[in-house]
C-alpha cells in the first residue's frame, strides 16, 4: 500500500494559495500597524485638546499631558510590536494551512 498523492490541481492550487499568504504578510502587517497609528493619533489628539481646554487656567495640565503623552507613547511602542507579530502570525497560519491542505 503507498500514499495516496493529492490531486495536481491541489498541489498547484494550495501552492499559489501559499504564496499570495506570504505575498499578503507585509499588507496584514501594514493594516494592524495603520490600526495602532490611528488610535495613537486619536489618543494624542484628545490629549492637546485638553491642553488648550484646561491652559491659562489650570497649569497642572501641562504635567498632565506630559505624563499622558509618555503612556501613549509607550501603549503605542508595544501595540506596534504585537501589530506586527500577529501580522507575522497570521501569515505563518495561512502558509501552514496551504501546507497542510497538500499533505493531509
Amino acid at each position: 500500500m503507498g500514499v495516496a498523492l493529492p490531486d495536481p490541481k491541489t498541489i498547484v492550487d494550495s501552492v499559489a494559495d501559499g504564496v499570495i499568504e506570504a505575498a499578503e504578510g507585509p499588507v496584514r502587517i501594514a493594516k494592524n500597524v495603520a490600526v495602532v497609528a490611528e488610535t495613537f493619533a486619536t489618543d494624542v489628539k484628545t490629549n492637546m485638546e485638553d491642553v488648550k481646554r484646561r491652559m491659562p487656567d489650570d497649569p497642572a495640565v501641562l504635567a498632565d499631558a506630559g505624563v499622558k503623552a509618555i503612556g501613549q507613547t509607550t501603549k503605542a511602542g508595544l501595540a506596534m510590536v504585537e501589530a506586527v507579530g500577529q501580522g507575522i502570525m497570521d501569515t505563518f497560519a495561512g502558509v501552514k494551512a496551504q501546507i497542510n491542505r497538500v499533505t493531509g
